[in-house]
């Protein structure tokens, strides 16, 4: 003895949980386009972490220091480095640049006459 207005609200209630799923699925396909920078943030330190193992940044030679980053930076990462030690060295490897930064970070690390800072920042090419 139905008169069918179960099924008229089990149908609405199919369609509304399929709409929901497909707005959901539009707005997290836009955001995953939108960070797509995302995950490269700490490059930079990372980079710098390895210099600093193998020993490029204590060397204190920016040639030396540029060509390491070079090597292990990805071809689409840039990374722009201001060194500044306690002995008043200073030293200033690649430029900023225009477009907007995707890592900013600072390392500290020691040489065997004195210590360092070492600012960066990275950016997608």
């Amino acid at each position: 003895m139905s008169n069918g207005k179960g099924q008229g609200f089990s149908l609405d209630a199919v369609l509304a949980v399929i709409l929901l799923m497909a707005a959901l699925g539009v707005v997290t396909g836009l955001r995953s386009h939108a960070d797509a920078g995302n995950g490269l943030g700490l490059l930079g330190d990372d980079a710098l972490a390895v210099l600093d193992v193998r020993g490029n940044l204590s060397s204190l030679n920016a040639a030396t220091i540029s060509a390491a980053l070079n090597a292990t930076l990805p071809s689409r990462a840039a990374l722009s480095l201001s060194i500044s030690c306690a002995d008043n060295t200073t030293i200033a490897i690649g430029t900023v640049g225009t477009d907007r930064p995707i890592g900013a970070g600072v390392r500290f690390f020691a040489t065997p006459t004195t210590y360092c800072r070492a600012q960066h920042r990275t950016w997608l090419r």
